[in-house]
């Protein structure tokens, strides 16, 4: 894809040589599962322990602002989206977007533009911070995956890439008590996709999570 959007044809190698990380703890280690984290802290010693060169930073004080700027943007540009619809069909909408749209026409101009502004200062920032980096990490989920098709889990860990554009990847770093896989979160530079898929193949291999999903239709061993 990035290919097709910039015309920057590269060629594919595999990395043998150890990456350098920065590892993002205080609002992923404030916000996350004691389970998850727990993992997270074995998956970084693990691939410290292959080479890695592991770093912890500090997020930007700028990054205290994702969640109320993502959720004023994400709200504000969702109701604009549905508005007409939404106005005729309302009660073909679930109970939660609703809500959420609702919310989003009554966000005022200023508000909108605001939290735009603030987006920017937040992207300068994270993106000045993970120059220095091959990337950064932080877990991929506040907790595991849920059961059933009803809520599709927390995208906390999720927004501030979503909100920045910045390329992000996930790799499995182990299973949950529930049997399920937790995951590695590794978020790049733009226009660095090839980079990034490079560093997580690493990563993926040294991290060694070699667990499948059974076919329920094939009788076990």
């Amino acid at each position: 894809m990035l290919n097709a959007l910039t015309d920057a044809n590269k060629e594919w190698k595999r990395r043998e040589a150890p990456p350098r990380i920065g590892v993002l703890r205080g609002y992923f280690m404030e916000n996350a599962e004691p389970e998850v984290w727990e993992r997270y802290e074995k998956s970084i010693i693990k691939l410290w322990g292959e080479g890695a060169d592991i770093v912890d930073i500090v997020l930007p004080s700028s990054f205290k602002h994702v969640p109320d700027v993502h959720r004023v943007i994400m709200a504000a540009e969702t109701a604009a989206a549905h508005e007409d619809n939404f106005r005729e069909k309302k009660p073909e909408y679930g109970e939660y977007i609703q809500g959420f749209i609702s919310s989003g026409l009554l966000i005022p101009a200023t508000i909108y533009l605001r939290a735009q502004r603030q987006r920017t200062k937040i992207i300068e920032d994270i993106v000045d911070l993970i120059t220095r980096y091959d990337c950064v990490i932080c877990p991929s989920s506040v907790d595991t995956a849920p059961e059933g098709l009803e809520w599709t889990g927390s995208p906390a860990f999720n927004a501030p890439w979503s909100l920045t554009g910045l390329p992000s990847i996930t790799v499995p770093m182990g299973l949950a008590s529930n049997k399920l896989p937790l995951g590695l979160q590794l978020i790049g530079t733009p226009y660095n996709e090839w980079n990034l898929l490079n560093v997580a193949g690493w990563c993926e291999e040294k991290l060694g999570f070699d667990t499948r999903p059974r076919d329920p239709y094939v009788p076990e061993a």
